[in-house]
């Protein structure tokens, strides 16, 4: 099979914590020479280390992970392969996702590159507006004499919104009400 014709896939591994570091490097070295054996082969590789758990998972609260992207001529092995790595006892879980052709790889350590440089663009952005913004509200210096007002008349302040809230608390009152009311509800 030619380059164009290889399937693209990202396999994410939790290996179990417990494993030394001599012992995670065996075990995804067997896994390797198992995609190797398919006719297969990793082209990228990405060690994110020992992370939390949302939840236990086998009695374990922490995990290794590691996301190897590979390439298969054939992908009716992947069904022998998933076996394999279910009756795996160094693998906590797994998931295999098939990728376009078009998709590009980054690593977390890329990603968070990006990230700084959006978020870096971002600010640089902002401080230009607020630049502008400042530049037009310059104090145009008068030499007028400013007038003298005198306060006669003071409004009382309303807060609209607490009216409006308390508004619609009264309305969703109004019809709880009357569904507790209500002959054909039971409660």
């Amino acid at each position: 099979m030619t380059n164009e014709n290889l399937r693209k896939y990202e396999l994410m591994l939790m290996l179990s914590s417990t494993l030394t570091d001599s012992e995670i490097e065996q075990e995804l070295g067997e896994i390797k020479k198992q995609i190797k054996g398919m006719k297969g082969k990793v082209f990228s590789e990405d060690a994110w280390g020992i992370r939390d758990l949302a939840f236990n998972i086998k009695k374990e609260d922490k995990a290794y992970y590691v996301v190897l992207y590979i390439e298969l001529e054939d992908p009716s092995v992947l069904v022998e392969f998933e076996k394999a790595l279910k009756i795996n006892q160094a693998v906590l879980r797994y998931l295999l996702l098939k990728f376009d052709k078009n998709h590009v790889i980054k690593t977390l350590e890329e990603i968070e590159v990006e990230i700084e440089a959006e978020n870096a663009e971002k600010e640089k952005e902002k401080a230009e507006i607020e630049k502008k913004n400042n530049s037009r509200k310059a104090p145009v210096k008068s030499e007028r004499k400013p007038l003298k007002v005198e306060k006669t008349f003071s409004a009382p302040k309303v807060d609209v919104k607490k009216e409006a809230s308390e508004k619609k608390l009264e309305e969703v009152d109004q019809k709880l009400n009357t569904l507790i009311d209500d002959p054909n509800i039971t409660l």
